[in-house]
Formats: C-alpha cells, sequence, structure tokens
C-alpha cells in the first residue's frame, strides 16, 4: 500500500500519530498511521497502491527537501476542472507554484503529462546523486546572453576528452574550442576553429555559471523536459538543464540551493543563478565538478 506524510484527521491536515486514522486528501479513503519503532513514521493509504499514480512513496530524500518547506505546502492536491483530474504536488506554493520532486526514474509520456497538468508555473528536482558518475562536466562557458557570445559557436565535448581531463579543467575556458559566425561564408561547411584561450578574460567577466556536458547513459526524460529541472547531486550546489545558444549546446547551470529555497519562501521567481556565483578557479573546479 502506498505510504503518505499527510493525512486529514477532523478537517485538518495532520502528520501521522501513533492510534491516528485519517483519510487521504486526495481521494477521501482511509489512511492508517504506522508508527513503528524500525520503520520511519507514516501514513499508509488503503489499498494496494496510491490512488495517484504519479505519487512516489516518501524516502529519505524526498523528506529532506520538504523538510525545507512548511507544512501548509506539502502534498497539495491540485484540481484540473477541464480535465476531471486531480494530482497531489509534493511542494505549492500559495501563489500555484509547484516543485515536483523526483527520486525514481520517470518515462518522457508521464514527464509530460505533469508538465501540461501543472502547466508553466513548475519546476523538477530530481536526485541525481545515483548517476551523477556518469556525468562529465567541461570548462566554464560565458553568459550565452552576452553581447560577445552572439558570433561565437563552441563545440560540443568530445568522449576523448573525458580521458584527457588536464586539458579540459583549467576553470577558465581555455579548454574549450569555437568558431566564429562572422569568419564563415553563409551556407559553408567549413570552419576556422578557435582555442578557448582566445576569450580567457571574456569568460571570467561572464561567466553566470554554465559548464559543457557529457552525459553517458542519460536519462533521456531530463533532457526532454521543458521546465526548469534542478539536478540535485547532494551537496549545497545544484546544476540546472540548459540548452545553450541557438545551437542548443547541452550543458549544466551551477545554482546554489540555498538561494534556490529561499527564493521559493520568499515567494519569488526560482532563482538559477544567484548573484554570488563566483568564478570557479581550477582547483575548486576539480574538487566541485569533477570526480
Amino acid at each position: 500500500m502506498g505510504s503518505m506524510g499527510l493525512a486529514i484527521v477532523d478537517g485538518a491536515r495532520c502528520k501521522p500519530r501513533p492510534g491516528l486514522k485519517g483519510a487521504c486528501p486526495a481521494c477521501g479513503r482511509t489512511a492508517i498511521a504506522r508508527c513503528g519503532d524500525l520503520n520511519r513514521w507514516h501514513w499508509a493509504h488503503a489499498g494496494r497502491r496510491h490512488c495517484d499514480p504519479w505519487y512516489e512513496n516518501e524516502g529519505p530524500w524526498h523528506r529532506e527537501w520538504k523538510q525545507r518547506f512548511p507544512l501548509d505546502m506539502h502534498e497539495i492536491v491540485h484540481f484540473d476542472h477541464v480535465r476531471g483530474e486531480k494530482h497531489v504536488a509534493d511542494i505549492r506554493r500559495p501563489d500555484g507554484l509547484v516543485i515536483e520532486l523526483q527520486n525514481s526514474p520517470m518515462d518522457i509520456e508521464e514527464m509530460e503529462s505533469r508538465e501540461r497538468f501543472y502547466g508553466e508555473k513548475m519546476i523538477w528536482i530530481v536526485n541525481a546523486e545515483r548517476f551523477k558518475s556518469q556525468i562529465h562536466l567541461f570548462d566554464a562557458l560565458p553568459d550565452p546572453d552576452a553581447d560577445f557570445v552572439a558570433d561565437l559557436v563552441f563545440f560540443p565535448p568530445h568522449p576523448l576528452w573525458v580521458r584527457n581531463r588536464a586539458s579540459t579543467e583549467k576553470g577558465d575556458g581555455s579548454g574549450l574550442m569555437f568558431y566564429r559566425r562572422s569568419e564563415t561564408p553563409p551556407g559553408s561547411s567549413m570552419v576556422a576553429p578557435h582555442m578557448g584561450r582566445e576569450v580567457i578574460d571574456l569568460v571570467r567577466r561572464h561567466y553566470v555559471g554554465h559548464h559543457p556536458c557529457l552525459w553517458k547513459k542519460p536519462r533521456e526524460v531530463w533532457l526532454r523536459s521543458t521546465r526548469l529541472t534542478f539536478l540535485d547531486f547532494g551537496s549545497d550546489e545544484m546544476w540546472v538543464v540548459r540548452r545553450y545558444g541557438p545551437e542548443k549546446l547541452f550543458c549544466l547551470q551551477r545554482a546554489s540551493k540555498q538561494a534556490l529555497i529561499s527564493s521559493i519562501l520568499d515567494g519569488k521567481a526560482p532563482v538559477v543563478a544567484s548573484s554570488d556565483v563566483s568564478f570557479l578557479d581550477s582547483e575548486a573546479l576539480k574538487k566541485r565538478i569533477f570526480r
């Protein structure tokens, strides 16, 4: 049977306590408080499965994230009266922003269904600890909105770069390669490659956290998502899935976990690049990114 963190008891949302019986907030079926000595306390939903097919049984990662937000934002039933659907959002702010916490693998069809259901006011927070060893981040990219970047096209990382890390982990953009649009005749497939050391100073001045990336055996669902997707590697920093420039180069952008949480609690737009995202020097890059 499905497990929940909250149930309705005497008309109020309630955490489990010994001896309590309640009702599922979504369907109204019986929920029984399970408060043993070995397993964490939880509500057991009547029946073999939770009434919401999108619902994940809570684990330590879910609970750790939910504890960062007030109880009245937890497990909120979201209604779509046009479609006649209702689902339980992991976290929903009073203004309607939905934060979906995803721990287990999910197929593309379900991801797209959830994004249609919740609309544009949602973000994903994904437990990426299980597959972080498959993600290889490389040298710093400049802010994609900086004026000079419009003339530059960065080459995507090559798998051989993973083996030759020493040449790509400088942290100042010198390990990158690019060509200039202004030097390339229209329709030509011939380009003149440039090394990243030509733009080191510009990268340093215009760094907002972007890094090109190779993802071995990628979770395609997160490459296809159209909502902000934050990958949680289990540290104080998070990484946002991004597409860089007109060529849609796959990259990740550094984000502060605390800045994200604070922006949600303050009722603001979720913060991606906080003002304190500082440039990573070579040693910091090795410690924070390359594993």
